[in-house]
């Protein structure tokens, strides 16, 4: 791919399409109409640190049970993947990955999520879709939701892997689910979750045995915590529902 490349037919890979990075601007791919990977799909910086783009005009990337979409490179810089996604394979996130996501849904329910160490995923705006049957690889990177309106919908019982730090901020952020009943939501030892003027529905119940740090959040399920709560002065946070504490 060159630095502006496009497919406006239809596009089937079973193969591998790589987009890397060009010297001094940002190499896009555009195509015009969803598709399902069935093969690799790697976006790539270069070492100058300028990134790599993926655009899907319309209609939704499927990525399928035994393929991949990796951001990679040799530098630090971020990549992009702009397309709604559902990902039943392998996000393997090598360096930093922003996905644009304000009116859509990044469903990775039944996929996995490998974000390496020291980099992170950025999931701007719109849905995430993780639960119990969300796999998350060996990486220990960050899991960022930003943005206009973001939510985070846990479809089932989920424990956060281990190691990691995922935060949810921005505009009305929500900690919710889309599941018929309440389903819970647990922290390990090890790990962190930043909540920062979000709320938290009545269909989550949250277990913290790591670090939760709460900034302007309101907790409607039940919280548990037997690790570190911490409740940042100045701010107005408030739990509605039932609340244990053991911990600190």
């Amino acid at each position: 791919a060159g630095a502006n490349s496009a497919v406006n037919g239809a596009l089937t890979n079973t193969g591998t399409i790589q987009i890397p990075g060009a010297f001094g601007t940002t190499t896009t791919l555009t195509v015009a109409t969803g598709f399902v990977n069935q093969g690799l799909i790697d976006i790539q910086n270069n070492v100058n640190g300028f990134g790599s783009a993926l655009n899907v005009s319309a209609g939704t990337l499927t990525n399928a049970a035994l393929a991949t979409i990796r951001s990679s490179g040799p530098s630090g810089g971020g990549n992009t993947l702009n397309a709604q996604l559902t990902n039943n394979g392998t996000l393997d996130v090598q360096r930093p990955l922003t996905i644009p996501n304000t009116g859509r849904t990044l469903d990775s329910s039944t996929g996995t999520l490998n974000i390496a160490a020291g980099n992170t995923l950025t999931v701007d705006g719109g849905t995430t879709k993780l639960g119990g049957a969300t796999g998350f690889g060996t990486g220990t990177g960050t899991l960022n939701l930003a943005g206009t309106s973001p939510v985070l919908d846990i479809v089932s019982n989920l424990t956060m892997p281990t190691g990691v730090t995922w935060n949810l901020s921005g505009t009305t952020p929500t900690l919710d689910s889309s599941a018929v009943s309440a389903v819970s939501f647990t922290v390990p030892s090890v790990d962190t979750l930043n909540l920062t003027g979000a709320t938290v529905t009545n269909k989550v119940n949250v277990t913290n045995q790591g670090t939760l740090n709460l900034s302007t959040v309101t907790v409607n399920g039940a919280l548990a915590n037997s690790g570190a709560l911490n409740i940042a002065a100045g701010a107005n946070s408030a739990v509605n529902g039932a609340l244990t504490n053991t911990g600190t």
